[in-house]
C-alpha cells in the first residue's frame, strides 16, 4: 500500500468528518475498502506499465516520463501557489 494513500485518506476521513459517526466495525470496514481499492489501482498500475515497457518504443518511454514529470511538476507548483 502506498503510505501517501494512507495519509491522504486519514487526511480526508478526519478533515470531513466522515469517521466521526463510525463505530468500530464501520471504521474497519472503510479501512479495509480502502486498503482493497489502494491494492486495485497500484496492482492496475503496475500492470499496465509492465504491457507498456514491452511494447511501446523507447523513445515514446522516454517522452512519456518527462510529460508525466512536467504534469506532477505543475500541479505541485498550482498547488503552492
Amino acid at each position: 500500500i502506498n503510505p501517501l494513500t494512507v495519509v491522504y485518506f486519514a487526511a480526508f476521513v478526519l478533515g470531513v468528518g466522515i469517521g466521526e459517526g463510525l463505530n468500530l466495525g464501520d471504521g474497519a470496514l472503510f479501512v479495509t475498502g480502502v486498503f482493497i481499492a489502494s491494492l486495485s489501482w497500484q496492482t492496475v498500475l503496475a500492470a499496465v506499465g509492465a504491457v507498456a515497457r514491452h511494447r511501446l518504443p523507447r523513445r515514446f518511454q522516454s517522452v512519456a516520463v518527462v510529460v508525466g514529470n512536467l504534469i506532477v511538476l505543475g500541479i505541485a507548483v498550482w498547488i503552492v501557489v
